[in-house]
This record gives C-alpha cells, sequence and structure tokens, in this order.
C-alpha cells in the first residue's frame, strides 16, 4: 500500500511540476524519505523523484542523506535522480 502512494504522489508531484509545483508537507516529506532509504527499486526512485520535483525542490535538510544515496544506491536509476535532486 505505501509503494501505491508514494508512486501516486510521484505522479502528481510530477505532472503539476510543469504548471504549479506542489507543496509537500514536512511530515510526508519525513515519510518520503523513509521509503527513499528503505523501499523497493521503484519505490526509492518515485519517492526521490516526488522530492526533488516539490515546490522549492528537495529541502536542504536531507541534502547529505540525497547525497549518500546518491553514493550508495544499489540502482544506477535512482543514484541519477538522488544526483539530479541536489
Amino acid at each position: 500500500m505505501r509503494n501505491e502512494a508514494v508512486r501516486g504522489l510521484s505522479l502528481i508531484v510530477y505532472v503539476n511540476s510543469f504548471r504549479r509545483p506542489v507543496k509537500i508537507p514536512s511530515t510526508t516529506v519525513d515519510l518520503l524519505l523513509q521509503r527513499a532509504l528503505d523501499g523497493t527499486e521503484d519505490t526509492r526512485d518515485n519517492a526521490i523523484r516526488a522530492l526533488a520535483l516539490m515546490s522549492g525542490g528537495a529541502p536542504a535538510s536531507i541534502g547529505t542523506r540525497l547525497l549518500d544515496i546518491a553514493r550508495t544506491d544499489d540502482s544506477a536509476k535512482v543514484r541519477q535522480i538522488a544526483i539530479v535532486s541536489l
């Protein structure tokens, strides 16, 4: 269920990023970061994409975590999205 929620949120943020970026509450940002660290490859991909495309971009407070993901994640796709979000 959580994976589907992250996928749906990522899709909403992506579609709206061209018109008007979506503001994501800090509690949701925390949940997305959790999914980015411990989910499946697709969930990590979607969570980082939602963080990168949210209004104002990824918060500076999670920059070090995104840098760790960019350095150490098993998936090249997830690493690439984490690098772009920085």
